[in-house]
């Protein structure tokens, strides 16, 4: 009798693991939200603030944790891999926070980038575009210039173009670097120099960026917030929820400000998620929130792909207008927390003892 009763929670078990590993493997297929414009000659999906932690060694105490961090890997390399392999993108664009922390030393951070490079694999569809975030490079007052060189090695430059025709381009910047630290700081410089050459552009831009733009308080779930370190009464920037008002305005007019066509911004940072737009008051040449939403200029926050936000993917379809022109549509693709992906794989682990149960 329990023999028969062990051999039959075998086959359900079987069954189960089958279905479960058939959907995390294809739920783009399945679940609303996950698919492009079928009418999109621009397809890019973009993931929101991985933050890859760090492996704890072997030792007591620590095996739970070593088994969720590389559990957590696989969760983030199956959504990244579904998405990719089922829906094709041109470009993928990880929107910053790669990386759990900025805190940790050249040794550790190869070997993020090596788990990294695992869940976003190079040889899958769509270029990838590296966003710096706060968790990579630090806050502006946390920039070193080895945190700086190690990232471009790795993850490639700061601020750069990384597509550009006369229809539409798409831009990355260092966002961090913009607020806090005195004007002539070198690596705002640099960012503000970037900014300066890409002006007047006349087609339709998607500008990449971490942290989300100025907006007031009770727009999204972060509001607007500023930490500083004091050293001897020099301050340097510890922490941004959003960039400032003059670092808005600056970033707009660079990106946007040559064209009157319709712009995309895609940002991290605020985990939860968010959808706002802005159009320029020509009287005063200062960009400012449209209350309606209805802007030139759309910003996306795009929500977290960790497991605790559910596993997210924004997807962008670029859609070509009678007269030519690049207009921008954005859906969110979610998977599930963090639990669905665990049950599929200790159902599948289970599978592997039922030939004992024929055995004995």
């Amino acid at each position: 009798m329990i023999r028969r009763l062990l051999k039959a929670l075998a086959v359900l078990d079987i069954l189960v693991a089958i279905v479960l590993n058939l959907y995390i493997r294809n739920y783009p297929l399945i679940k609303s939200g996950c698919s492009w414009n079928p009418e999109a000659s621009v397809k890019l999906a973009a993931f929101g603030d991985p933050q890859i932690p760090g492996l704890p060694p072997f030792i007591k105490g620590w095996y739970v944790k070593h088994l969720d961090v590389l559990g957590n890997d696989k969760y983030l390399k199956s959504i990244a891999s579904a998405i990719r392999k089922h829906l094709k993108p041109d470009y993928v664009a990880v929107m910053g926070d790669l990386l759990s922390s900025q805190w940790i030393d050249d040794y550790e951070f190869s070997d993020r980038y090596r788990r990294y490079s695992k869940i976003f694999p190079k040889d899958e569809p769509g270029e990838i575009f590296n966003v710096s975030g706060n968790h990579d490079i630090g806050y502006h007052g946390d920039f070193t210039q080895n945190r700086i060189e190690r990232f471009q090695v790795c993850y490639g430059e700061l601020n750069f173009v990384a597509y550009q025709s006369p229809e539409y381009r798409i831009v990355v910047i260092n966002s961090m670097s913009l607020d806090g630290p005195p004007d002539d700081d070198e690596w705002r410089k640099e960012t503000v120099d970037f900014l300066d050459s890409i002006k007047d552009y006349q087609g339709s831009s998607i500008l990449l960026n971490h942290i989300p733009q100025f907006k007031p308080n009770g727009i999204c779930m972060d509001d607007a917030k500023f930490e500083f370190y004091d050293f001897e009464g020099h301050q340097a920037l510890r922490s941004q929820n959003h960039m400032t008002s003059k670092s808005t305005n600056l970033i707009l007019t660079a990106v946007f400000g040559g064209s009157d066509k319709e712009g995309l911004i895609l940002a991290g940072h605020d985990h939860e998620g968010c959808e706002c737009s802005y159009d320029l008051n020509k009287h005063s040449q200062i960009w400012e929130l449209n209350p309606k939403n209805t802007g030139r200029v759309k910003e996306v926050t795009v929500r977290s792909m960790m497991g605790d936000y559910g596993g997210n993917t924004g997807l962008v379809s670029g859609l070509r207008s009678a007269n030519g022109e690049i207009k921008w549509e954005y859906s969110l693709c979610r998977f599930h927390v963090q639990h669905i992906w665990w049950v599929t794989q200790v159902t599948t682990y289970l599978t592997l003892a039922v030939p004992f149960l024929y055995i004995f």
